[in-house]
């Protein structure tokens, strides 16, 4: 069983993180470079301050499902408010860009991240929210409960080493960072 992390060293840890790959990577979101790169290395400095728990990249897989795989019940209304096509169950395969968990359990969710860059399609940014919310709540049979969600967006090019941020908890968005528990 991993140490319980209260909020405030859950943000001072992401907010370390976030610094160190400014100061070793900031190329990728200058140059504008794969999102799949920023991602991957944002997880390496975060595995290092999360000791406890697993650090993922993608990651898909759910032990509670029968097939083992990792997926949303949205309501039909949150996805027809962004334009995205619905499922035909209303049901969403997803692999969010980084998680901070327990393998094999969905008992120590502890953080879910998604990242875009300011120049990503503003679809997959408006998706990204319907799943932080959906992925820190139990709602319509989806029972991961991460304890905070966050939509990361890095500025590119001449916006790079800007960030911009949004929390969920409990199913909420939070865009001031103090009022989460």
């Amino acid at each position: 069983m991993p140490k319980i992390i209260n909020t405030h060293e859950i943000l001072n840890n992401i907010d370390l993180a976030i610094g160190i790959f400014f100061s070793n990577d900031f190329c990728l979101v200058k140059r504008d470079l794969n999102e799949r790169s920023i991602q991957f290395k944002l997880a390496t400095y975060l595995q290092v301050l999360f000791k406890e728990y697993d650090v993922d990249c993608e990651y898909n897989g759910d032990t509670s499902k029968e097939n083992d795989i990792k997926a949303l019940n949205i309501a039909k209304d949150e996805i027809n408010k962004i334009n995205k096509p619905n499922s035909k169950e209303d049901s969403y395969r997803i692999s969010p860009d980084i998680i901070i968990h327990k393998r094999g359990s969905n008992d120590f969710n502890l953080v879910v991240i998604e990242i875009k860059k300011s120049t990503s399609n503003e679809l997959y940014k408006g998706f990204d929210l319907i799943k932080l919310k959906h992925l820190t709540i139990d709602y319509l049979g989806n029972k991961y409960n991460y304890k905070i969600g966050m939509a990361l967006v890095f500025g590119t090019d001449e916006n790079a080493g800007k960030k911009s941020e949004t929390f969920f908890q409990l199913g909420e968005s939070i865009t001031d960072r103090t009022q989460l528990r």
